[in-house]
């Protein structure tokens, strides 16, 4: 999973295609990374195909996951046959058709940069990071997210060494182009009970567009979520405290914070909450999370 991604915008149409360097997922799938920035940057513009390819996506058995023709010419914006002969020699073997396709179609592109003019003009507006207001559209799918709702459900919070708050956004477009499993980086400490992680990779290679306001009746607006567990315990921390037990709450409707951890292989921990304690250091106060399962916390309050 340490694998180096590729953001991928194209048109069908027009052949015009934008290809960047996202890093590793989970330092490119930020609010503020140039990966992010560009993509919205670009969606604004026009609907544009959008998918995030690791580097490892198209090896071996893996060429075989992408089923639609359009994720594979997708794919062959960022990749062709030389740059994986050059580590693999005998990459496509096993299916010799669609590795001959994805480099067939590497020289038909025109590719464009954007991440200059992205960046500019988000600096000239005085910011440093992806605004969330409007809609993300999925016209292939006619669904859509508010991305104001989403915002205030994905948004985090990491504290530097002067305890100094610092928001932090996993980006929903990221996780849901994610063409492999890069998105469980995102997710590696775990998830909130509320996260949508049934919708990680579900848009990938799909007509995406960013507007201002969904045409009435025509697009289904999804609820969708994405953060890791620990900054948004602090965030919850921040804005909502602990209840009497010292429970941390979870919203403004008083209920508890809820949610699982993870691993590469899909398992998961019970569901846990988390009990808060202040520890006295000598740089200060410390604040410890203490994840307990809630099927425990049930067999005390019976027993």
């Amino acid at each position: 999973m340490g694998q180096m991604y590729v953001a991928i915008g194209y048109d069908l149409n027009t052949r015009e295609a934008v290809e960047m360097d996202a890093g590793k997922f989970c330092e490119g799938c930020h609010f503020n990374s140039e990966a992010v920035i560009s993509m919205h940057y670009l969606l604004k513009k026009q609907p544009y195909r959008i998918m995030w390819l690791g580097s490892e996506a198209l090896q071996g058995y893996n060429l075989n996951r992408l089923k639609r023709k359009e994720d594979l010419l997708g794919a062959s914006v960022a990749f062709y046959k030389e740059y994986y002969e050059a580590k693999h020699a005998d990459w496509g073997e096993e299916y010799p058709e669609i590795s001959l396709f994805i480099s067939e179609n590497y020289a038909t592109w025109n590719r464009t940069s954007i991440e200059h003019q992205a960046i500019k003009e988000l600096k000239d507006n005085g910011k440093s990071a992806v605004e969330y207001t409007g809609y993300l559209i999925n016209h292939t799918r006619k669904e859509a997210i508010n991305l104001v709702d989403y915002y205030n459900c994905s948004k985090g919070l990491f504290w530097n060494e002067t305890t100094e708050e610092f928001v932090t956004v996993l980006d929903p477009i990221p996780i849901l182009t994610d063409m492999d499993r890069g998105h469980l980086l995102a997710f590696f400490d775990g998830i909130p009970a509320n996260v949508t992680e049934n919708l990680a990779g579900r848009w990938a290679g799909d007509l995406l567009e960013r507007i201002e306001d969904v045409p009435a009746n025509e697009y289904t607006i999804i609820d969708c979520c994405f953060v890791n567990i620990y900054p948004r315990a602090k965030y919850c921390l921040s804005k909502f405290g602990i209840d009497e037990e010292g429970w941390l709450i979870a919203n403004e409707k008083g209920e508890l914070f809820e949610g699982v951890t993870l691993s590469f292989l899909g398992t998961r921990s019970p569901k846990v909450r988390f009990k808060m304690e202040i520890q006295e250091k000598d740089s200060g106060k410390r604040v410890v999370y203490n994840p307990v399962s809630i099927d425990k916390i049930k067999k005390t309050r019976t027993s």
